[in-house]
């Protein structure tokens, strides 16, 4: 980071070395995909946006969301499964969708937007949240081949992530990780 800058942030579910393997081999699997394929370093599962931000409110949107993960409840660990391949043609992805029977996914983005919301700063785009892993980019045509994945997905934290572009493309680097809360016996007895 350097110091006066805005940065492009965005929270993200990072995901585990043995998914980001499993997805590197659905990737060499779709050889027909004309389009450029994400680096594996690289794959998750966004949550919420927020663009570029300046530097100077990092410390305010790190306190935020951290008096807030310490007052509410949180959503508990929970798991999700990377289904099918997918193709967009809108931004022209081709993605592993997710199946979150539970909407899991969605709470944890609303706690978030809401923490956030909650000190003043953001306002939040309202359509629809299709969580997904884009797997490529700029992809003109949908694949010939399809996959089915069925991979289990582990959720127990979520992270705030720079998009940082350098000479080898975009990596995204993690500037802090949450953990998700485990529910009381009481929630846990209740089902929640």
């Amino acid at each position: 980071m350097v110091k006066g800058n805005n940065l492009r942030l965005f929270f993200a579910i990072e995901l585990e070395p043995d998914i980001k393997s499993k997805l590197l081999a659905v990737q060499d699997r779709l050889n027909d995909i004309e389009g450029k394929p994400v680096n594996g370093a690289n794959f998750h599962i966004t949550l919420s946006f927020l663009g570029k931000v300046a530097e100077k409110n990092l410390e305010l949107i790190l306190d935020g969301l951290f008096s807030s993960t310490q007052n509410k409840a949180l959503v508990a660990p929970f798991e999700v499964t990377l289904k099918e391949v997918i193709y967009w043609s809108k931004p022209n992805i081709v993605a592993a969708s997710i199946e979150d029977k539970k909407g899991h996914l969605g709470t944890l983005k609303k706690h978030i937007e809401n923490a956030l919301t909650d000190i003043g700063h953001f306002q939040f785009d309202r359509k629809s949240f299709k969580p997904h892993v884009t797997l490529f980019r700029h992809v003109e045509e949908p694949p010939v081949k399809s996959a089915s994945l069925d991979i289990p997905v582990e959720i127990s934290r979520f992270s705030l992530l720079e998009s940082v572009q350098n000479r080898n493309g975009v990596q995204y680097d993690a500037i802090e990780t949450w953990p998700l809360k485990h529910s009381s016996i009481k929630q846990q007895l209740l089902g929640r």
